[in-house]
């Protein structure tokens, strides 16, 4: 990274020369805040009342004075436990003792009344909680506080798997968006991973017994969240207080404590075993001053590992078998000819083996109360995780490879009080991400094979075998970010105000390698058996090494706020918000893809209007917090996911270029391979080739925009006592400028039609049965440049994603510290483009009747997001001798399928893309074989599909079309407090992961719908400029699984 060596020190420089000469900075933005009302007895509002607050763990304390209305606010106070005292000169002074404000509370004093005719001091008790203090958050996120997130079950005690509990989320989709589209802030500052979109893929990337707060956020209108366009994931992290503390604790759970049978009756041989343990300390190092918590907690975790998994996948080998697509018969000759042959080390290939994940936590926080104005927050995080739960796609268990993460993380912040009437808070924080892939077995190029099974009841399958490396390892992905974030509150008189900035800059470093170890493609196995492949595919760096590219990413942003009380029961909240972003560093120009085609790869990207208006309005109907009206509307801008830029550097077309070799092909020397990896054809073959080869490339649109999200919600809340309480939402969201990538040197006109009304780009005259494989389009013959393969284009669409949902839900407060939920949410998301990260070459559409008619279709499709239906259940018992009980239950419908041919049938060489066209078999144009083959699908298929099939008679099967069934995962948990000694106690705890299958084998399972590719591509017939395709009548099948229950049990000392 020496290229930007000065880039980084020079914006070191800058954000430490801003932290010094702002004198500011914040613990922990957390959105809580207190507001009230001052009057006297005679019910006269009371101006310049003095109201200070105490935070009685930390000794932390603020003040604010009441304005001419009586009215004050305090925003963004660090959460905990208040003592509230107000007073006036010649009145008795009120205090309000022990105030629990939690991550996004809001606790609404509506009336406190100081008495003229008492002098002494009036102590008051308020029941708050965040039942009642959550009125900014109804309808607009799902809040767990500390003690929820301490007795809820989660299998790997990791924080954002809380998500599922949000009506809205799919996965880490929310709202509809794409999952790249969800933020995620710990402490107020990002801890996403710019690379892929999410966190980690580590059990945590910090210990949730750290986490005081969580939140899900979808419509929140505040101008601080930023770059979440589907939703924001929150959490704040525990600090340490005036009372020392601590805890040790222990989990476990084995083959002993879980499923023995699978929802098929077949015994579970694989061996499952967890372990998690740790400790936290806290406490003060000066009472009042300064404050410490440290903790350390690891994860390991012992799992099966599946590949072609016969005793798996079906209750007989028979339906295993077709279940899979392929026999046992012929996935033993394939390893039998790579062991015996090709000279691969000798084990298991397929089945399953037991791996194991570790990973590891630490951290640290101390937070310093300076003085009265001034709070210091410093805080350190480390992960690291070892991860060998790696497959290639349809690959056998030898293309098996570990993943190594590491991460650390650095937030310095203070938060400073310059008067009653405004206060800064400032953030810098600076993170570092290595993930390195490694190989298990020798380095050998790719193998891929075609295999056609022929199975019990006579019917036929085809599916592609994967065998030798994985496309992408070695791999380094790498990143540092520095972020700045700036926060000032100012008051005058009715009137909050918030200006700030929001910056994130990401130093990127990754050493990729995809398409860079070779490729061999057999048509079937008695190719492989002789070592005759029809296609040998590499991308080749030219000048022999692959060099990490360095990429920074500058995401900047601005914003302004406006809250006010437009009357006393009217909330009022404006903002304004600005991000803009640029993507530095020109990739290498390539002089002739900007003669053939026009465009140029040295770009630099910089989009700057991304302008967000936003608004919200808060009605409390009677004044008295019963019945709460809100709306609120805005527009939320997006967030980057890393590979594709990274990709723009690699895939310049000048530093690498593209072999494809579909006649002549080397003969692969798999056993050198095995030795020597640079055995495999690579610059010197390159040089030796008579022509000059193609080059794959992949441009950034100059003019690439971040998705802009236009969201607006309508809540209505009624409380009908102080404990129980029921909530309708209606929610919309529109997105513009959705990535997505497409070929810019397909031919703008297709060659002919197909009698299914296909758009094919290759000459027909270069389609024959010559060969097994001489009548699928070859990519040279589509392009509009002979000098170029792909020439993927990263761009936004020209058309914009929706998003309709309405949600109804109830809560209900059991006594003290138990509590209730229940909501359902409807929804449905369309017209997003399936790419969100990772390998661009991944990044392809779905292809109806015309490729570049795809807009024209794709925007009415279902997105990868969407989710029809989703029913949540939480319930945490009250205490009762010591006992607790948790629960959590979720249904929902939220996967789609698609219907596609298998092979690449247009000339774009993206093989299982086509979409099928659904042949009538009442149609007597329709091909004999189709409508004897297709009848006999639909009298054994399953009803989901079979229903599919029917409605789409004489069409294309939309894309995310078929909808699977439901599922559901219902979850418990069991714990008993033990007092030992004044605050010491022992707690112990029992979960169960997937109660219904622990009380029958059978139940507790769910449904998919497999093998959905409707046709095989067969031939070419010249006549009628058609392809020939066999059904598949195997597709539809209905297969049943589950994820088995298990049962940990845990143990935990504290103090």
């Amino acid at each position: 990274m020496k290229k930007y060596a000065h880039l980084f020190n020079y914006t070191t420089l800058l954000l430490l020369s801003i932290f010094l000469s702002a004198m500011q900075a914040m613990g922990q933005s957390t959105g809580s805040g207190i507001t009230g009302f001052v009057y006297d007895d005679a019910k006269a509002p009371i101006e310049g009342a003095n109201i200070q607050v105490r935070n009685t763990g930390t000794g932390f304390m603020t003040a604010t004075a009441s304005d001419r209305k009586g009215y004050f606010s305090f925003r963004d106070l660090p959460v905990g436990t208040y003592d509230i005292t107000v007073s006036f000169l010649g009145l008795q002074t009120t205090l309000l003792k022990s105030n629990v404000l939690n991550l996004g509370d809001r606790l609404v004093l509506h009336s406190i009344v100081l008495s003229r005719n008492a002098k002494t001091l009036q102590e008051v008790s308020v029941k708050s909680n965040s039942f009642n203090n959550s009125v900014d958050r109804l309808g607009t996120g799902t809040a767990i506080t500390g003690k929820v997130i301490q007795k809820i079950p989660l299998a790997s005690r990791n924080y954002t798997d809380l998500m599922t509990l949000s009506p809205l989320s799919n996965g880490t989709s929310l709202a509809g968006a794409k999952a790249g589209g969800t933020g995620y802030m710990l402490d107020g500052v990002s801890n996403r991973r710019a690379t892929f979109g999410g966190v980690t893929d580590a059990a945590f990337s910090i210990s949730s017994e750290t986490i005081r707060e969580f939140e899900v956020s979808t419509n929140s209108y505040d101008v601080a969240n930023g770059r979440g366009s589907g939703g924001v994931v929150k959490a704040i992290t525990k600090s340490g207080t005036n009372q020392f503390s601590g805890s040790v604790w222990s989990y476990y759970g084995a083959n002993d404590l879980a499923a023995k049978k699978d929802v098929n009756g077949n015994r579970l041989t694989t061996k499952y075993e967890i372990f998690q343990g740790g400790a936290l300390f806290s406490g003060p190092i000066i009472k009042d001053k300064l404050h410490f918590l440290v903790s350390y907690d690891q994860f390991q975790n012992t799992i099966p590992f599946r590949a072609y998994d016969f005793g798996f996948s079906a209750p007989n080998q028979a339906q295993a078998e077709k279940n899979l697509g392929i026999t046992k018969a012929n996935l033993d000759r394939i390893v039998s000819i790579m062991e015996k042959k090709f000279g691969f080390p000798v084990g298991p290939e397929y089945g399953a083996i037991n791996i194991t994940q570790s990973t590891k936590n630490a951290f640290a926080k101390i937070d310093w109360n300076i003085n009265r104005r001034n709070l210091l927050t410093l805080k350190y995080n480390y992960l690291h995780f070892t991860d060998p739960n790696k497959l290639k796609s349809n690959g056998l268990l030898s293309t098996e490879y570990t993943g190594v993460e590491e991460d650390h993380g650095v937030m310095l912040g203070l938060r400073t009080e310059f008067s009653e009437k405004s206060y800064n808070e400032l953030k810098v924080n600076y993170s570092t991400y290595r993930k390195f892939l490694h190989f298990l077995y020798n380095r050998v190029p790719e193998g891929f094979v075609n295999v056609t099974s022929t199975f019990s009841d006579g019917t036929t399958g085809t599916t592609t075998v994967a065998f030798g490396n994985q496309n992408w390892v070695p791999e380094t992905d790498a990143s540092n970010v520095v972020q700045l974030l700036d926060y000032f509150h100012y008051k005058k008189g009715n009137l909050n105000f918030l200006f700030g900035t929001d910056n994130n800059i990401n130093f990127i470093g990754d050493r990729l390698s995809h398409d860079q170890q070779g490729q061999f493609y057999y048509a079937s196995i008695d190719d492989m058996d002789n070592n005759s492949p029809y296609r040998f595919n590499r991308k080749i760096p030219l000048n022999g090494n692959n060099p990490a590219v360095n990429v920074p990413l500058i995401q900047l942003g601005v914003f302004a706020q406006m809250e006010t009380n437009l009357r006393p029961n009217l909330n009022l909240t404006v903002g304004l918000r600005w991000d803009g972003n640029i993507i530095a560093g020109k990739p290498t120009f390539n002089e002739l893809l900007y003669k053939d085609l026009g465009v140029r790869t040295d770009v630099v990207p910089f989009d700057a209007k991304n302008i967000q208006p936003r608004v919200n309005l808060i009605w409390d109907v009677n004044n008295n917090g019963q019945d709460v009206v809100k709306w609120g509307a805005g527009l939320f801008a997006s967030e980057l996911t890393t590979q594709p830029l990274t990709f723009a550097h690699i895939d310049n077309g000048v530093d690498f270029r593209q072999v494809d070799i579909r006649s002549n092909v080397p003969v692969p020397d798999w056993q050198a391979y095995q030795k020597d990896f640079s055995k495999v054809p690579g610059v010197d073959y390159y040089h030796s080739l008579p022509t000059t080869q193609p080059a794959t490339v992949l441009v950034l649109d100059k003019h690439l925009k971040i998705p802009l999200t236009f969201k607006t919600n309508l809540s209505y809340y009624h409380y009908f006592n102080s404990w129980f309480r029921m909530g309708a939402n209606l929610y919309y969201n529109t997105t513009w400028n959705n990535f997505y990538l497409y070929d810019l040197n397909l031919k703008r006109n297709p060659e002919f039609t197909t009698n299914e009304g296909r758009a094919v780009y290759v000459p027909a005259s270069t389609l024959n049965n010559s060969t097994s494989t001489s009548y699928l389009p070859v990519l040279a013959n589509s392009r509009i440049s002979s000098n170029f393969n792909q020439v993927r284009y990263f761009t936004n669409t020209n058309w914009a994603s929706k998003y309709l949902g309405a949600m109804i839900e109830a809560a209900v407060q059991l006594r003290k510290d138990g509590y209730f939920s229940l909501s359902y949410a409807r929804g449905k998301a369309t017209g997003t483009p399936p790419y969100d990260n990772g390998d661009p070459r991944n990044a392809n559409f779905a292809v109806g009747p015309n490729y570049w008619d795809y807009s024209s279709y794709g925007k009415n499709w279902y997105s990868d997001g969407d989710q029809p239906h989703k029913i949540v259940a939480l319930l945490l018992s009250p205490s009762f001798w010591g006992f607790s009980v948790s629960s959590s239950f979720q249904a929902y419908q939220n996967a789609r399928y698609s219907v596609y041919v298998n092979k690449d049938v247009i000339g774009e060489s993206n093989d299982g893309t086509d979409l099928a066209y659904i042949f009538d078999p009442n149609d007597a144009k329709t091909p004999a074989n189709i409508r004897t083959d297709m009848q006999t699908l639909l009298d054994k298929t399953s009803p989901e599909y079979r229903k599919f099939l029917t409605s789409n008679f004489g069409k294309f099967a939309p894309y995310n079309g078929g909808a699977q069934p439901w599922r559901a995962q219902w979850n418990l948990s069991v714990m008993k407090d033990v007092k030992l000694y004044k605050t010491h106690k022992l707690s112990f705890r029992g979960d169960i992961f997937n109660v219904l299958n622990l009380l029958n084998y059978k139940w507790g399972g769910y449904t998919q719908i497999i093998n959905t590719n409707l046709y095989t591509v067969t031939g070419f017939d010249q006549a009628t400029n058609s392809f020939t395709y066999k059904v598949n009548t195997n597709a539809g099948t209905r297969q049943k699984t589950a994820s088995y229950f298990q049962v940990q049990f845990g143990m935990k000392y504290s103090f």
